[in-house]
């Protein structure tokens, strides 16, 4: 018994397949677009005033890659046991103040001494190696986490 195969209904339901599968790519890529959606970044490093350098910071970056408008509510760092720091009247270095709002395609940050940071948790109980997490709260009541964690040597700090 041989088989023979009808090409042309084979490649219009190949056309069929790939164009529902592009369909569906577009109507998610359209509802992900249409959502408010916050990158939240580390970084670390230095401010200067002048000549005046300052301890090293550790910053979080935060950008609107949506094309809604955001208010950031709050910017907290969230430790290993769940607990968090919340990053308020802290240094501030490039004038962010809760509530912020954020336009779209636009960015900020803020910042806190590394320093102190480690201080607070190491008061808090914790030592060695911890992974922090940046945790940024929306007036929507969205909760947005960095994707990569900072990871704090507190051994460093706490013979300090």
């Amino acid at each position: 018994m041989k088989i023979e195969w009808n090409w042309s209904v084979i490649i219009t339901a190949m056309v069929a397949v790939y164009g529902a599968i592009l369909s569906t790519v577009n109507i998610i890529a359209n509802i992900r677009d249409k959502q408010p959606r916050l990158s939240v970044v580390w970084s670390n490093g230095l401010i200067t005033y002048g000549s005046d350098v300052s301890p090293l910071m550790l910053f979080i970056e935060i950008a609107n890659v949506s094309s809604k408008v955001v208010t950031i509510n709050s910017i907290n760092i969230k430790l290993p046991k769940g607990e968090s720091v919340p990053i308020v009247n802290i240094i501030n270095p490039r004038g962010v103040s809760l509530p912020y709002t954020l336009e779209e395609s636009k960015s900020c940050s803020t910042g806190i001494e590394i320093k102190e940071l480690a201080k607070a948790i190491i008061q808090s109980g914790y030592s060695k190696k911890i992974k922090l997490h940046a945790i940024v709260s929306s007036g929507a009541g969205k909760t947005y986490k960095s994707k990569k964690p900072w990871i704090l040597n507190l051994d460093e700090y706490n013979k300090q």
